[in-house]
Order: structure tokens, then C-alpha cells, then sequence
């Protein structure tokens, strides 16, 4: 429904790697980048690796967080704004801070790097 009435921009499953990697592999389809901010106390190690096959991040425009918080509570789907996308890196509070550029040379460089050494 959300997808259909064009209120979400990009959904991302976390079943493989956890919401840190559904993140990054948005933010580097996108070319943006992507500010979490971690939900409850920590350790936050669950929240960002976890392989729930229930689990999905959205990319909305601002304008649209709120409406898809209450359709998808209506449909009794559990959501909340947990981050923006924007800027030239990914970040999760005082966990984690790397550049677009590195997280893509990472991505990109390290089947290459492995098959030469």
C-alpha cells in the first residue's frame, strides 16, 4: 500500500547482515549517505546485526515519516523513524562513523584484494 501510493522510496529487507548492512547498501545504491540513531539503551549490537526476516528499512521523504508511522500502525505493523539519509557518510550515534568513499571501497575492493593475495 505505502509502495503503491509512492509514500516510500527505497525498502531494504534485514535479514542478511542486519539493519547496519541494509543501511550501507542503501546509502551506497543512493550515493547518500545515512545518520541512525539508535532506539533504547544499549549494547545496540542486536538492534544493528540482527537478522530478524521480519524487519525492513524504508526510505521516505520527510514529509512522508509520519504518515507511513501511522499506516503502517493501522495495519498493526510495528514502525518508527530511526534515521535520515543525507550527507557524505554513515553514522550510528557515537557507534560507528565511516565516508561513503571508504564503505565503497570496502564493498567494492575486497573479492579484488582477496584473489591477489
Amino acid at each position: 500500500q505505502l509502495i503503491r501510493n509512492r509514500r516510500v522510496n527505497a525498502v531494504h529487507d534485514c535479514s542478511d547482515g542486519g539493519l547496519i548492512v541494509a543501511a550501507c547498501e542503501m546509502a551506497l545504491a543512493a550515493n547518500t549517505g545515512v545518520a541512525l540513531n539508535p532506539v533504547g539503551p544499549g549494547p545496540h549490537h542486536g538492534w544493528l546485526f540482527g537478522e530478524d526476516q521480519g524487519r525492513y528499512l524504508l526510505a521516505t521523504a520527510a514529509r512522508s515519516v509520519n504518515p507511513v508511522i501511522s499506516t503502517a500502525r493501522d495495519l498493526g505493523i510495528k514502525a518508527c523513524s530511526i534515521g535520515t539519509f543525507g550527507g557524505t557518510g554513515v553514522s550510528c550515534g557515537d557507534i560507528l562513523e565511516v565516508s561513503l568513499a571508504e564503505l565503497r571501497t570496502a564493498h567494492e575492493d575486497w573479492l579484488p584484494d582477496f584473489m591477489e593475495s
